[in-house]
């Protein structure tokens, strides 16, 4: 049966980070909406669209959380709320949202640890998912979430991990690509064409120098350490970072990844 749509859905931790990422899909001819959200810290807006953020939140705090916890969410529940009015609203979202006859683009980092709800009903619903998960240097997260949120440099690591694992551990059943948000701002150019080739989109020069001279912009990237350190959520990204090169794809899905990202997750219960 062919797909009713193709949808491609931006994931990581951080907000500019994904934020970036969403902007440049259209350079891929990927449409990603008009109405997102913004503040007056960042007028340029996050890229993200309203209805589904409050669907994410809506879902994390039926499971009694927010987008600061990092415990695991109880994933048995999430069937029980595809069947409720949450399921609802999602399923009516996802038929208006794809409706187009363009490949959609959506992002809230808050989906990275809400795919258990999120996967079934883009099956139920005929969509083709596809997942780009945005990986940068969780010491440069840290002093993000630090000045932001005056989040404590331990629990944005617990987070970093959480996100980044649970988008990648969840995302195994569907076409997945990891993107290092820091090469992006290096090589904008040489990242998006790779993101183009795993989507299968052609890469369009017009929108391209649009999105170089009106949207990137260094100074957005507040915070570049490069370096990895000791920390087992910094030991993690160095595993992984190089996964960011070329496509990746059977390192995607070894076994051997799989043991890895749940044994970080593993040892986020001596936090809890």
């Amino acid at each position: 049966m062919k797909p009713l749509s193709k949808l491609i859905l931006v994931l990581g931790m951080h907000r500019s980070g994904t934020s970036t990422v969403t902007r440049a899909l259209p350079v891929l001819g990927v449409d990603i909406g008009s109405h997102h959200l913004a503040r007056a810290d960042n007028p340029r807006g996050f890229f993200e669209e309203p209805q589904f953020v409050a669907i994410n939140e809506r879902l994390l705090q039926a499971l009694g959380a927010d987008w600061k916890s990092f415990k695991a969410l109880p994933l048995s529940c999430f069937s029980r709320l595809l069947a409720e009015e949450t399921g609802r609203l999602a399923r009516e979202f996802l038929l208006t949202f794809c409706a187009s006859s363009l490949p959609r683009g959506l992002k809230d980092p808050r989906a990275s640890r809400l795919l258990p709800f999120w996967l079934p009903l883009c099956s139920a619903l005929n969509i083709a998912l596809s997942v780009v998960v945005v990986l940068r240097n969780p010491v440069n997260v840290a002093r993000s979430l630090a000045k932001r949120d005056a989040l404590a440099s331990s629990w944005a690591f617990a987070l970093w991990t959480r996100y980044i694992c649970e988008a990648l551990l969840y995302s195994r059943t569907v076409p997945r690509l990891l993107v290092s948000y820091e090469l992006l701002m290096q090589r904008p150019r040489c990242e998006l064409m790779r993101m183009a080739r795993f989507l299968g989109q052609p890469f369009q020069e017009t929108a391209y120098q649009v999105f170089a001279e009106d949207f990137l912009d260094q100074t957005l990237c507040h915070h570049r350490e490069t370096e990895t350190g000791s920390h087992p959520c910094q030991l993690l990204y160095a595993r992984l970072l190089p996964l960011t090169e070329g496509f990746g794809s059977h390192e995607l899905e070894s076994p051997r990844l799989e043991r890895l990202l749940l044994s970080a997750l593993a040892g986020l219960t001596v936090l809890t």
